[in-house]
C-alpha cells in the first residue's frame, strides 16, 4: 500500500516558456493527457471522490463527453549541470475547466478541479495565472465542493462564484 502514497512528479520534455503552463486537450500528445490524468487521481484520493474527474481518453466522440481544457503547471527542473544545458520542466499540478450548457446554447466554463503538489502550494502559482485563466474564459465558477482552502483563496481575491455571472451562448454555425 506504500505506492499508494506517493506523489511522482514527472518531467516534461518541452522548451521552457515563461507562462509555466502547458494547454492540454483531447488532441494533446498522450503523454500530457496521462500527466493530468495522473494529477486528477492524487485529487481524487485527497478529496476522498468516488470518481476521478478526467480521464486521459475522453474525446468528443465518447457518450457524455464535456468539452475540456486542462492545463498543466510547470516548474523548472533546478538540477542544473551548467547554465547553457537544456532543462526539462517539472509537472507540479494540473486544473481542467469544462463547458457546461444549461440549455443548447447556452453555457458557461467552470473550473472543475485544480491540484497542485503539496510542496508547491501557498507559493501563488494560482494567483499568477488567475487572471489568465480569467482572460481565457472571460470568467468561470469554481465548481463546489471547495476545499477550505479554495474557499481561502476565492475570497482573498474577492470571487464571485454565481455561475449565472458567466453564461454566455453559443452562436449557432450557419
Amino acid at each position: 500500500m506504500e505506492w499508494y502514497y506517493n506523489i511522482l512528479v514527472p518531467k516534461v520534455d518541452i522548451e521552457w516558456n515563461e507562462d509555466r503552463l502547458l494547454k492540454v486537450t483531447y488532441q494533446s500528445r498522450a503523454k500530457y493527457r496521462a500527466i493530468v490524468q495522473k494529477h486528477a487521481l492524487y485529487f481524487k484520493r485527497e478529496m476522498h471522490y468516488d470518481f476521478q474527474q478526467y480521464e486521459k481518453n475522453e474525446t468528443p466522440y465518447d457518450h457524455g463527453y464535456v468539452e475540456y481544457v486542462a492545463y498543466i503547471f510547470l516548474k523548472d527542473n533546478l538540477n542544473l549541470k551548467s547554465l547553457n544545458d537544456k532543462t526539462d520542466s517539472l509537472a507540479i499540478g494540473s486544473c481542467c475547466f469544462r463547458k457546461r450548457f444549461i440549455d443548447g446554447k447556452n453555457y458557461y466554463w467552470s473550473l472543475d478541479w485544480i491540484w497542485l503538489h503539496p510542496y508547491f502550494r501557498h507559493r501563488k502559482i494560482l494567483s499568477e495565472h488567475w487572471e489568465r485563466f480569467v482572460n481565457i474564459f472571460c470568467g468561470f465558477y469554481v465548481e463546489e465542493p471547495l476545499s477550505l482552502e479554495m474557499e481561502a483563496f476565492l475570497k482573498k481575491v474577492n470571487w464571485d462564484n454565481d455561475y449565472k455571472k458567466y453564461v454566455k451562448t453559443e452562436l449557432p454555425i450557419f
